[in-house]
């Protein structure tokens, strides 16, 4: 049985799929789809995926080159990599109020040094006809500057009264950090051709590349590019725009068929909720709502942008603060090396004692040197404020 609703592309929720290897054996199937598409036969089964996430609905579905949060794991598993804190996200929606429509997700990140690894789970449609998605995947980092990452999907259709069938899958993305305010990622749907039920339908097979670009520590662009064998290419851009660390507002668009949307990102410390609604111009409004738990204070959207990586000429330390600095040298940017600095150096920084300076040694020695900043918020003692406050005095390198 064979059920697409794309004719006035009303997604059939349910799928962008998996992967196959990690490094140079993705970068080489990544090619061979862009390159040969031909070798991608035309699918036509169930599992088509609609996105997953209130943020990614609200960017217009421009999420492949940002993945930073839980919905990562279901649009591109690389960028698993780059969360710093376990988090646990819920995603509900209803397309057109329909609820035979409805669809779910929840997803869990556990990060670690050295291999992220997350569960997820998605349901789409009621009784009479059920999709439901199974997920495991894993991501890694090379010097937070390259992440990749894959994961296994198990799904399951079940329609009533003509039974039930099940299949694995496999999913793989890239994220790369071209520059501190440059990110770029890829995601292959399906690289293993995975087929359900008896009649051996094929599964759709996706490849879709992305940019984020964040000049700015308040301004995010998106932009996907998104291949699904069997229709012609889609186009998805977003913008967000964070008007306080407790709010971010997004509205982006779509094109096959053309969808604008909107929605916004509220943090409450350790909690995150975000909202989104997109428009059809046949059918009206649908509306998305998130829920995310994370162990430590949720950060807004915005990557820190250059501020986070160099301390610009223009910046002025503080006259309180100068004394504190001791003998740093102008020709170093006003930074102290975290990665090499002792007890003593470390305290000339602005609001570390000796208890702090000793904390982020040996947070050094149990993981070794700092890949990026933003990881002195792990170190016990300095949370999101007092990385605020010091990230302008602290280096990576020499």
């Amino acid at each position: 049985m064979e059920i697409n609703l794309k004719s006035q592309r009303i997604d059939v929720p349910g799928y962008r799929s998996p992967g196959k290897k990690f490094g140079i054996a993705f970068a080489i199937c990544v090619l061979t789809a862009w390159c040969a598409p031909g070798l991608f036969q035309q699918c036509s089964a169930s599992f088509e995926s609609p996105g997953i996430g209130a943020r990614p609905l609200a960017l217009g579905g421009a999420f492949v080159g940002i993945a930073d949060n839980c919905d990562a794991l279901f649009m591109n598993p690389a960028g698993i990599a780059q969360m710093g804190n376990p988090e646990l996200s819920a995603f509900y929606s209803r397309p057109y109020g329909l609820k035979e429509l409805s669809y779910s997700a929840l997803s869990f990140v556990l990060p670690n040094r050295h291999l992220t690894t997350g569960l997820g789970a998605q349901t789409y449609g009621y009784k009479l006809y059920r999709e439901t998605t199974l997920l495991i995947g894993m991501g890694r980092s090379f010097e937070q500057k390259f992440f990749y990452g894959f994961s296994i999907r198990y799904m399951t259709l079940q329609i009533e009264n003509y039974g039930s069938a099940g299949c694995l899958s496999l999913d793989a993305g890239i994220l790369v950090k071209a520059l501190p305010y440059l990110y770029l990622g890829a995601f292959a749907g399906n690289l293993s051709r995975s087929k359900i039920g008896r009649e051996n339908e094929k599964l759709p097979q996706i490849l879709s590349t992305g940019l984020y670009f964040n000049p700015l520590p308040r301004v995010g662009l998106s932009l996907d590019v998104f291949k699904d064998v069997s229709f012609p290419v889609e186009y998805h851009c977003g913008i967000e725009y964070g008007i306080s660390k407790y709010l971010d507002l997004r509205c982006g668009v779509s094109n096959n068929p053309a969808k604008f949307s909107g929605g916004f990102g509220a943090h409450l410390r350790w909690v995150r909720i975000d909202y989104a609604v997109y428009t059809h111009r046949d059918l009206g409004l649908s509306h998305q709502v998130s829920i995310s738990i994370s162990t430590k204070p949720i950060r807004n959207f915005s990557r820190d942008g250059i501020s986070e990586y160099k301390l610009k000429s223009s910046d002025k330390v503080p006259k309180k603060r100068k004394k504190k600095l001791d003998n740093l040298k102008p020709d170093l940017g006003m930074t102290i090396n975290i990665n090499t600095a002792d007890t003593a150096t470390l305290q000339r920084i602005p609001g570390i004692g000796e208890k702090r300076a000793r904390s982020i040694i040996k947070y050094r020695e149990e993981n070794g040197p700092f890949q990026a900043l933003i990881e002195l918020e792990r170190v016990p003692g300095i949370g999101i404020k007092m990385y605020e406050k010091i990230k302008i005095y602290v280096r990576l390198k020499d």
